[in-house]
């Protein structure tokens, strides 16, 4: 059973807590705090993703200013700036479209675009067809390399004095999960045990790399098996860093701001040098992380709201 100062606790950090999505708030809160960017966990809407492949179709830089001058900044922007997918690609017309973009192409440039935009097209139907087939996946789908290390990067510029590394540095699988939690507009609790660092995670991958066997569309495929691994807090320095993690990870999806996040958790960990009420103990660590879980779960809150 939830303590009553639990429940005060609860109370008042919820008012510190913002949580935003296009602009709509589920928590109260008097100001705006967003990232200016979010990250995107498809590779088709990711701009990072597709400056890498430009650069390794080897598309002239010429022909990669045309393309950012007129918009088309992602792999699901290309596949229908030119025809639409599933459609063939007649090299007249694509010849014509592109030099119309640039006057200069050369033939191989055409043809390292022309590549990418076959890939762009065959990339955004299997994605079609995967978010019909399975439309609400139980795993959260990986943020592409490049767009995690473009975020990351621009992560470390935006909170300058924030050490962003070694054990501060929040796992893949957190971003993962936090930017599943955007994508899909939903709020749910992240246990503290799951915010673990990136160190902890490699050295946990290394040891646990296993195979799995599933039946995809009457083709047997092997897979890496997905572990779900969770380190434990056991003292308020362990859960202060994983709370930061857990800030990390959120600003890094758009979700809410490290600052925001940051004043919540201090707000938070306040409630340990507040004297308590005459007839009640001191506030412990476990009762700020159930204040936590609380304030985060609607649904956890419900089951241990004091009756009148």
């Amino acid at each position: 059973m939830m303590p009553h100062l639990t429940l005060c606790i609860v109370f008042t950090v919820q008012k510190e807590l913002f949580w935003s999505k296009h602009g709509s708030t589920l928590f109260d809160s008097p100001t705006l705090h967003v990232p200016t960017s979010v990250a995107m966990t498809s590779i088709v809407d990711s701009e990072a993703q597709f400056d890498l492949r430009l650069d390794q179709v080897k598309v002239p830089d010429a022909l990669k200013l045309a393309l950012r001058n007129s918009g088309i900044t992602t792999i699901s922007t290309l596949a229908y700036a030119h025809g639409q997918p599933g459609q063939p690609i007649s090299n007249d017309e694509f010849a014509g479209w592109v030099r119309q973009l640039d006057p200069s192409a050369t033939v191989g440039g055409v043809a390292a675009l022309k590549r990418l935009l076959f890939e762009s097209q065959t990339q955004l139907l299997a994605l079609l067809k995967e978010q019909v087939t399975n439309p609400d996946p139980a795993a959260a789908r990986r943020v592409p390399q490049a767009e995690r290390e473009a975020r990351m990067e621009n992560l470390r510029n935006r909170l300058t004095g924030v050490l962003i590394e070694g054990h501060s540095e929040p796992c893949h699988s957190l971003l993962d999960l936090a930017t599943q939690m955007y994508d899909q507009n939903v709020l749910k609790y992240v246990p503290l045990e799951k915010c673990f660092s990136r160190l902890t995670e490699l050295s946990v991958t290394s040891k646990l790399q296993t195979k799995m066997l599933e039946v995809e569309s009457s083709k047997i495929i092997i897979r890496d098996r997905e572990h779900d691994h969770e380190t434990p807090v056991q003292s308020s320095y362990q859960a202060l860093e994983a709370l930061k993690r857990r800030g990390l990870a959120f600003d890094f999806a758009g979700i809410m701001s490290f600052s925001r996040h940051d004043r919540y958790v201090q707000l938070l960990f306040s409630h340990l040098n507040r004297e308590p009420p005459t007839g009640y103990n001191r506030c412990s660590v476990s009762q700020l992380l159930a204040a936590d879980r609380a304030a985060l779960d609607p649904s956890h809150r419900s089951q241990h709201e004091a009756s009148p």
